[in-house]
């Protein structure tokens, strides 16, 4: 990914100066509401990788857009990342310093897919499964629902798949009687 390195600098550095100034949770909820921003909508996404629109000009409306919303911190540090022409990265450093905050607290992004929406007990089930199996302090489950399991679930936890889906079954069972 074009600039991955850079946002790992800038995101370690922003972490950096959280733990000193001890506005580490202030400033991730600030983190998590940039990228909100980014990703809802379109519009901001497209102008912050335009480059047709003067730092400037990004530099007020930014301000326009955080100002009453953010830290004064986060906001400077926005700002910076603008002086030095990386605003496009602004997405990515976001992403960056929730991995590196989660890493550091041991919290796990676990991606849960299945067939149908889950009910409380069948989320419960799921989440003591983890619990049962991993060592996280907290667990940030992301869901989603994908038809095409047929039934079953996958369930992605850093960089491992469980796959318990009928669709993989019936895949499974297709390959055997090919090879039979």
């Amino acid at each position: 990914m074009k600039g991955h390195r850079a946002a790992v600098r800038y995101a370690k550095s922003f972490m950096q100066i959280a733990k000193e100034k001890s506005l580490l949770d202030e400033l991730k909820a600030d983190v998590e509401g940039i990228l909100n921003a980014i990703r809802e909508s379109e519009e901001l996404s497209n102008f912050l990788n335009s480059p047709l629109i003067k730092i400037d000009k990004k530099k007020v409306i930014l301000d326009k857009i955080f100002k009453s919303k953010i830290n004064d911190l986060s906001l400077r540090f926005i700002m910076q990342i603008a002086d030095q022409k990386r605003e496009g990265l602004l997405e990515v450093i976001c992403e960056e310093f929730i991995r590196q905050y989660n890493i550091e607290h041991n919290i796990a992004k676990v991606h849960l897919s299945t067939a149908t929406k889950l009910n409380d007990a069948q989320r419960k089930e799921v989440l003591n499964f983890i619990d049962k199996n991993y060592d996280f302090k907290s667990v940030n489950l992301v869901e989603t629902v994908d038809e095409d399991l047929i039934g079953g679930l996958i369930l992605r936890i850093e960089d491992k798949q469980i796959d318990g889906s009928i669709k993989r079954k019936l895949q499974d069972i297709k390959q055997e009687l090919i090879h039979a």
